[in-house]
């Protein structure tokens, strides 16, 4: 475990995470077939859909939570765990400290999308189903949390 946990493990996995972020975001999320009529959406495709359909405040809390929020995270870990950007210490410990706090709410984008599909499969009239941006942000979920706890800030007389 302790080998697994270091800051260079966590920065390359940070990096990983915004690589696959970003065709998470832009590949097709979702394909809805309603009536028979499908439409297949992106995370940002839908949120601008959202905007365009006159629901501002659905797609901003969107756009923060599942654009921002997962880019600001990963790129704050890092920066925190990189030893080619020249911060203090301390400002790492504080990047890395939001980033793993806000981490256990990485999920709640996935979360979102599964009980979508549920409540409209269990409605009948329409059909969701996941598509490849749903592999690729899920996976830049789950790797941006493992990039969290490898995290290592400890003082080398503590190790």
């Amino acid at each position: 475990r302790r080998v697994f946990r270091t800051n260079r493990n966590a920065a390359t996995l940070a990096f990983l995470t915004l690589l696959l972020l970003v065709p998470g975001l832009f590949l097709p999320f979702v394909k809805s077939t309603i009536i028979g009529h499908e439409t297949i959406y992106s995370v940002i495709t839908g949120i601008t859909q959202l905007y365009t359909d006159h629901h501002p405040f659905l797609a901003i809390i969107i756009f923060v939570f599942s654009v921002l929020f997962p880019i600001t995270k990963a790129s704050f870990l890092l920066v925190s765990t990189s030893s080619l950007v020249p911060i203090t210490k301390r400002n790492r410990k504080r990047l890395a400290h939001f980033a793993i706090t806000t981490g256990k709410y990485s999920l709640l984008d996935l979360l979102i999308v599964a009980l979508l599909i549920i409540i409209v499969k269990l409605d009948g009239l329409a059909q969701v189903e996941p598509m490849i941006g749903t592999a690729f942000f899920g996976s830049s979920v789950l790797i941006a949390m493992l990039a969290g706890l490898c995290v290592d800030f400890r003082d080398s007389n503590e190790k």
